[in-house]
């Protein structure tokens, strides 16, 4: 049986998948999602959102383990999903001079899509601990939206009144990764 990709909007939606298939298929929308924040990450000028796409691209690597260490468990073997297009959570290219208001909007866009696709898999998932998987998965891809909004708001509305002093401290880098796949 062949398995077939629907764009709606720019989301996509996946018919017909077995389960096995649907968490090779987020595996691979995980780990397109960690890439695209780790150049989102280098492209921005805003310290504070640069550190933002840090923490959000070792948030999907977290995704992918946790997907992964559940696929190894299944029996059966997933049908290659390779040929599938538009998988990650982020597709296509920012431009070079991106704003970084810009490069948060597109994130907002990815996780909105990440968490359409994790809550219809929930909706479809038959078994009880994989529904439960994937409406975590969807919660907390809306948690990184509300972190993209707030970063949006610091960006694109009035500055800290502590920064009329210099640097705020919400701008330091908390977050520090050390490495990952995308290199």
């Amino acid at each position: 049986m062949a398995r077939k990709s629907k764009q709606k909007g720019a989301a996509v939606v996946l018919a017909d998948l077995s389960p096995v298939e649907a968490l090779a298929v987020a595996v691979k929308r995980e780990v397109g999602a960690s890439c695209f924040y780790e150049a989102l990450s280098r492209r921005v000028t805003h310290a504070l959102a640069a550190a933002k796409f840090r923490y959000l691209a070792e948030e999907e690597r977290y995704h992918r383990d946790l997907l992964v260490a559940v696929l190894k468990t299944l029996k059966g073997s997933a049908r290659r999903v390779s040929s599938l297009k538009g998988l990650s959570e982020a597709r296509g290219r920012l431009p070079k001079g991106v704003s970084n208001a810009d490069a948060v909007r597109s994130a907002l866009n990815a996780e909105k899509e990440a968490a359409e696709f994790y809550t219809a898999c929930a909706t479809r998932c038959r078994n009880a601990d994989g529904k439960a998987m994937f409406a975590r998965l969807a919660d907390e891809e809306k948690r990184h939206r509300v972190v993209l909004e707030h970063e949006l708001r610091v960006l694109t509305e009035e500055p800290f009144w502590s920064s009329l002093e210099g640097r705020p401290w919400a701008e330091d880098d908390f977050w520090h990764t050390g490495g990952g796949f995308c290199r």
